[in-house]
């Protein structure tokens, strides 16, 4: 025994399976690099010619961080070659654990837990270590960093990445990245010091933006230009703006606007092919844009009575509170972002749609008609 780390063999453990013969499996060497993190190289042989290959490694720092790194490979062979039951496959599988410790940093946080790879690797592994993980049917991951700004305003700030994996349909899924910031509310009219009283000092308004860049694949073009091309990317500026004061002393009156302004690098264009006799849409890459805003307003009061029922009843009075308010809200059509295509070989028959369908942050508002 030893009171230090120490660097040594690992045993293989030998065994025998009916398509890839005899084995050693998880032998391979522990590498004691420091007090903060280590490594382990494992591997696997079967006298078919399979084999996998493993690096694990964990890492802490007290007070900082910890995690654990693990890669494997394989490359799996059924039957002989030359038979027509003989297939080779090779796999992969990546995880990734990261916790910070609450203490590293006030103002900041990382962490990831990354769990992706071939959907095949644990079903088609006969590593004795991977077995029980070939019933689950769903890979994920998440890593994300947020940072907040000690400033006046304050700026908050986050940045994230996920992806899902379903292993039977071999669908995957991603975010890369995610980013959203936002800024504290601001009265640019209220005094430094003092009660806000009034239409203009109350004046008050925010400004939050989020952007995204979603991509759909499989695992046939996972991480290949493919994946790439067909990701939506799209950014969202967002400025809700309000006020609030009193009319006639007893009525509170609350007015705000919220404008959106959405970029976007994906669009469509509709039109109506003669030849397939059908609607073609097809997919345009370039920045593209809209702008859209909301107005409400609404008025209100608070009424209290009581109800007395006597001294001598054991209910003595019923207090109650009545607020009455009206509202009213106006968001206008924005028909200018909408056009026309045939819907028909005719000519003559159209129909109206936008070339913002089915982009990350939705489209401009308008009723669509047939013409």
């Amino acid at each position: 025994m030893s009171e230090e780390n120490t660097s040594g063999l690992i045993i293989p453990t030998p065994g025998q399976t009916n398509q890839q013969g005899y084995f050693l499996q998880n032998g391979g060497y522990y590498f004691a690099l420091s007090d903060y993190y280590d490594l382990a190289i494992l591997g696997d042989y079967y006298t078919n010619g399979s084999y996998g290959l493993r690096f694990e490694s964990s890492y802490a720092k007290r007070y900082k961080f910890n995690g654990r790194v693990n890669f494997r490979l394989e490359s799996n062979i059924q039957s002989e070659k030359g038979l027509p039951d003989y297939v080779k496959t090779r796999n992969y599988n990546i995880q990734w654990s990261h916790n910070q410790d609450a203490k590293a940093a006030a103002n900041s946080r990382f962490s990831a837990s990354v769990n992706l790879g071939s959907s095949q690797y644990f079903r088609q592994s006969v590593n004795l270590a991977n077995v029980g993980a070939g019933l689950n049917n769903n890979l994920s991951s998440s890593i994300s960093y947020s940072k907040t700004f000690q400033t006046v305003p304050q700026v908050n700030m986050s940045l994230s990445a996920t992806h899902n994996q379903n292993t039977n349909t071999d669908v995957i899924n991603m975010t890369l990245p995610t980013l959203q910031a936002s800024v504290d509310r601001i009265f640019p009219f209220a005094p430094a010091d003092g009660a806000k009283k009034g239409f203009i000092k109350n004046i008050n308004f925010q400004y939050n933006l989020r952007g995204e860049n979603r991509i759909a694949t499989s695992d046939e073009f996972f991480f290949k230009p493919q994946m790439f091309r067909d990701a939506k990317t799209g950014f969202q500026h967002s400025i809700p703006l309000s006020t609030n004061f009193k009319i006639f002393k007893y009525f509170s009156v609350t007015t705000g606007a919220a404008y959106n302004e959405v970029w976007t690098l994906n669009t469509i264009e509709k039109s109506f092919d003669a030849n397939e006799n059908k609607v073609i849409t097809n997919e345009i890459n370039g920045f593209d844009a809209f702008r859209t805003y909301n107005l409400n307003a609404s008025i209100g009061t608070t009424i209290y009575g009581t109800f007395e029922f006597g001294e001598d009843k054991k209910i003595q009075a019923l207090r109650h509170v009545i607020r009455p308010s009206v509202s009213y809200g106006y968001t206008p059509s924005f028909e200018q972002y909408y056009d026309t295509y045939a819907i028909d070989a005719t000519g003559n028959t159209f129909q109206e749609y936008t070339r913002f369908e089915g982009g990350i942050f939705g489209a401009p508002g308008k009723i669509i008609q047939i013409i």
